[in-house]
């Protein structure tokens, strides 16, 4: 039977939580932190992702890839492309209409698109939860910004396949901060309605909701 999963994508990192124990778990990495470095970093003969590549970041900069929320299924012809090329530590490039990263993996030139790079990513969070939980992951609910468009929700269901997850829901982060205030709050009155405002302070950017 599969654990249900759910992941909060972050832009610097990303929190990974389980449903068991009739609530809800955040997962340790195996560095027992509770959150896990959002980055994917290419090397002589290996990837590190998560905590090695946030180590690795500053001897291997041109070739780790940070912000990956950021340029997920981002248009070449966006003017956010030319702005997000000037923070890139690795070279971004245009690739059948997208965003890529152009990195030296395995001693030889590659081109990883943002879906590329945010299915190994999940791949990884999905191998540290297993090893914690000790069950089969398989259906991942993804927490994803409110100013995502279809095509990056999308790209993001598709980074979940491509990395042998079940996207069974990719729903707004401030959304799912309503839900779950909602199911844990007990003392809501019931007479007459209560407004409620949500923020969502991230890395580089937040967002409110009512």
């Amino acid at each position: 039977m599969s654990t249900p999963f759910g992941v909060d994508l972050g832009n610097n990192s990303s929190v990974v939580a389980v449903a068991r124990n009739r609530g809800i778990d955040v997962v340790v990495n195996e560095v027992s932190n509770r959150s896990t470095p959002t980055v994917v970093g290419f090397g002589v003969k290996n990837r590190s992702i998560g905590e090695t590549g946030k180590n690795q970041q500053t001897s291997n900069l041109k070739n780790t890839v940070s912000n990956l929320k950021r340029i997920l299924a981002l248009p070449a012809s966006s003017p956010d492309f030319a702005i997000e090329k000037q923070y890139f530590t690795a070279p971004l490039i245009e690739k059948d209409g997208a965003v890529a990263a152009k990195v030296r993996f395995q001693g030889a030139q590659t081109e990883f698109t943002a879906t590329q790079l945010e299915a190994m990513y999940l791949h990884k969070l999905k191998d540290i939860t297993a090893k914690e939980t000790k069950s089969n992951i398989t259906d991942i609910a993804l927490a994803v910004p409110v100013w995502y468009t279809e095509q990056q929700r999308r790209a993001a269901a598709d980074a979940a396949k491509i990395a042998g997850l079940n996207p069974v829901r990719i729903v707004n982060e401030v959304t799912a901060a309503a839900v779950g205030y909602g199911v844990f709050k007990t003392d809501l009155p019931t007479d007459k309605a209560k407004i409620v405002a949500f923020v969502d302070i991230g890395h580089s950017s937040y967002t409110r909701f009512r």
